[in-house]
């Protein structure tokens, strides 16, 4: 289980600016286990606290997923329309 220390630790970084991805790897490399970082984040993002994202720009995470979706749902329905109209025209 991840000590308190580790997620008060975390929390302050976070508030501070630092990125996820620069707080973990500095906390590996001053010995900390891989397994009690990821647990302290993921008890932080569980909580509530922080918008704790693996792209390490938590502000982009949320909307970004949506609009990728919308984006590639509106392709596939471009290109299935293409289709259909080629195979109206017995073009393909």
């Amino acid at each position: 289980m991840a000590e308190q220390e580790l997620v008060n630790y975390i929390k302050k970084a976070l508030a501070s600016g630092s990125e996820q991805g620069v707080i973990r790897q500095k906390l590996l490399g001053v010995g900390w286990p891989a397994t009690d970082v990821d647990e302290a984040f993921f008890l932080l993002k569980q909580d509530g606290e922080y918008a704790v994202c693996d792209d390490d720009k938590p502000e982009h995470h949320k909307a970004s997923k949506p609009k990728e979706l919308l984006i590639a749902s509106l392709a596939l329905i471009a290109i299935a329309a293409v289709i259909y109209v080629l195979h109206v025209m017995n073009l393909f």
